[in-house]
């Protein structure tokens, strides 16, 4: 981990199954500079500690929900890759 992960996800895979298990707080140098080598030092917080309050505050998404998203995400992620070609070609 190194400056600007902060946020990023903690991930644990048991089985086929993979699981949001932390989210990074911090990194900390021992040397002076963090640039995540040897013997540096993170924090991270542990998500299963909060699972009342995310069950109680993000509600449970619906199947339609979930199918207009993957809709918008493929239809955005086809015109991003359409407008690189033309970038490309000049």
């Amino acid at each position: 981990m190194a400056p600007g992960d902060s946020g990023a996800g903690v991930f644990l895979t048991i089985g086929w199954r993979t699981y949001l298990a932390g989210v990074i707080s911090f990194v900390a140098a021992t040397d002076g500079s963090s640039n995540s080598d040897y013997g540096e030092v993170n924090g991270i917080g542990r998500v299963s500690a909060f699972e009342p309050w995310i069950i109680s505050t993000i509600p449970e998404p619906s199947t339609c929900t979930l199918l207009a998203g993957a809709g918008l995400v493929m239809l955005f992620g086809r015109r991003f890759r359409q407008v690189n070609k033309q970038a490309k070609r000049g």
